[in-house]
């Protein structure tokens, strides 16, 4: 069996160490990761948020892309943060936790976005017989949906992102 040579290379990055990856980002694209009440001190598994934010700087590092990441236990201020700041980033990562609400100027700020979005949950929001935050996700082609991974969501979210940023 043979392989093209261009599947081969989209393969290795995946699986090569860090630090032999190729990346064609500048760091002139920024990522905001946003993180609504109670992840202050997460109950989905043994991940702290200082876990989850260190290792999404290291990432975000080694992608080549500026990070900006922020965490607020008063829903006014994580729909502030989505209408008033995100516009200022390429892309944007969003646990909201249990901090959305129903806010319609956020939620209509998100689908207008316009840049690539990822809604990240720690744990399986779908998941029957538990309470879980519920998704937020807006009705907008730029949108992507993750739950239940744990720390590996917000990693999976910003090598999405950055592949997007790419082209």
């Amino acid at each position: 069996m043979t392989l093209d040579p261009g599947v081969l290379s989209n393969l290795s990055n995946g699986f090569l160490p860090r630090e032999n990856r190729k990346v064609n980002l500048t760091m002139d694209q920024a990522l905001l990761i946003l993180n609504g009440p109670g992840l202050a001190e997460p109950s989905g598994g043994d991940v702290t948020l200082e876990q989850i934010q260190r290792e999404s700087e290291t990432l975000c590092e080694e992608l080549g892309m500026n990070l900006d990441f922020r965490q607020t236990d008063d829903p006014n201020e994580l729909s502030r943060w989505i209408t008033e700041d995100s516009r200022r980033f390429d892309a944007l990562i969003i646990n909201p936790a249990d901090g959305y609400g129903s806010d319609d100027e956020a939620l209509k700020a998100m689908r207008d976005l316009g840049r690539p979005m990822i809604e990240v949950h720690l744990t399986n929001v779908f998941q029957s017989g538990t309470e879980h935050a519920k998704p937020m996700q807006g009705p907008n082609g730029e949108t992507g949906f993750i739950c239940g991974l744990g720390l590996h969501g917000y990693l999976l979210g910003i090598k999405a992102v950055a592949k997007r940023l790419q082209g």
